[in-house]
């Protein structure tokens, strides 16, 4: 396999960003940023933070023991969310989703799910799309005992310039290996403004690096960059035992500060991806090429609107049957295009994420018939018109 296309992941950029760039991708307006070691670290802190309000609230008795407030959490997802949950010493409410082409829970799911003990909802973005709920929605479930609302954007870079369509109470973007902006490693959150006194942002100010870990980062980057190129990624996956890709529970760790290396390199990258025009163009291409084949379907129950983001982290696609998936997927991987079948199974499906025996009986069969189906095309910078082409020919 002399060439063969990675499923996600951009270039990493090891430059500070000058003012422009600085100003037009990472500064907020209504919205203050906490950096950290990891998205999943950032997503534990939200989770503190309406721990904690919940807590200052003096009409709130509804839980006073350690352990007992609840966050509600889409049955499809990463395990990470459970982790956070369980750093954060939370119980995780897990919901199905609305729809089987769908890996969000709608309104009336997630307010059937509201308790006097639920703390917050966690709205997970999915490869760039956010659940399909309007900013009056969410509003919604706040005053049904939603409280606060976690916007989880590591799928999707939150811009300064989308700042209007921000929904949640706090907001998370991960730097992590094949995010919208990668730095492998770190997390930003978002926290709106009167919230501020939840968070002890002296605690979390960017550590400083010496001269020789920040050569080690940017050594991990060059070697990062050098082995996502489409000659060398095919050389990787003959390598065994690396299992690219795969996803499990991790344990919580600390939250500690993200380095001051990574952070001066964050405006650069995220200017460069705000402004790739390519990537849009990319999602549209496959839109039409899927389209064209009647065995599959674009995800979400809105389906074209789901895609109209100006670009997205993968292209998520829904096959006939699990069947159908595994076969394309085998097909792709023959044909030098790196595919995903992402999470593979529902949360509750995952052996290794825990959670009650009671939550795993329960009914989450639109998730996993979602899981079941699901497959990504890549639509990142490496894409070109001989990866279409390969595309075009295996969906022949």
């Amino acid at each position: 396999m002399s060439k063969y296309v990675r499923p996600v992941g951009h270039p990493i950029f090891t430059e500070r960003g000058d003012r422009k760039t600085a100003a037009s991708s990472t500064i907020y307006a209504d919205y203050s940023p906490c950096y950290v070691n990891s998205g999943t670290a950032a997503l534990q802190l939200a989770i503190e933070i309406a721990l904690r309000c919940a807590t200052d609230d003096e009409n709130n008795t509804s839980f006073n023991a350690a352990g007992e407030a609840e966050v509600i959490v889409p049955a499809y997802g990463c395990p990470d969310l459970i982790t956070a949950c369980i750093g954060a010493n939370v119980r995780p409410v897990v919901v199905d989703s609305c729809d089987p082409r769908s890996p969000f829970p709608g309104f009336k799911q997630m307010a059937a799910a509201i308790t006097p003990k639920t703390v917050a909802i966690m709205a997970v973005n999915f490869l760039g799309k956010s659940p399909e709920l309007e900013k009056a929605q969410w509003q919604e479930l706040r005053t049904l005992g939603g409280r606060h609302i976690i916007e989880d954007r590591a799928q999707a870079f939150p811009f300064a310039s989308e700042e209007q369509s921000f929904f949640g109470n706090t907001v998370i973007a991960s730097f992590g290996k094949g995010k919208p902006v990668s730095l492998l490693g770190g997390g930003m959150l978002l926290i709106e403004r009167r919230y501020h006194h939840l968070c002890d942002f002296e605690h979390y100010n960017p550590r400083a690096v010496s001269t020789f870990e920040r050569l080690k980062i940017q050594a991990k980057i060059a070697a990062y960059n050098l082995v996502i190129k489409p000659a060398a990624y095919g050389q990787l996956l003959k390598v065994p035992g690396l299992n690219i890709g795969a996803t499990s529970y991790k344990p919580p760790l600390p939250i500690v500060p993200l380095d001051q290396a990574r952070l001066s390199w964050l405006p650069a990258n995220a200017y460069r991806l705000e402004n790739d025009f390519r990537l849009k163009a990319h999602v549209e291409r496959l839109v039409r090429v899927v389209s064209l084949n009647f065995k599959l379907s674009l995800i979400g129950s809105s389906q074209h609107a789901l895609y109209d983001a100006k670009r997205m982290l993968r292209f998520p696609v829904l096959a006939q049957s699990k069947v159908h998936r595994d076969d394309l997927l085998r097909r792709f991987h023959k044909a030098g295009i790196g595919t995903s079948a992402m999470y593979v199974k529902a949360l509750p499906d995952m052996d290794d994420v825990p959670l009650d025996d009671a939550v795993r009986k329960g009914d989450f069969s639109n998730a996993r018939s979602f899981a079941d189906r699901l497959f990504t095309l890549p639509c990142h910078s490496d894409v070109d018109e001989d990866t279409f082409k390969a595309i075009e020919d295996v969906l022949a």
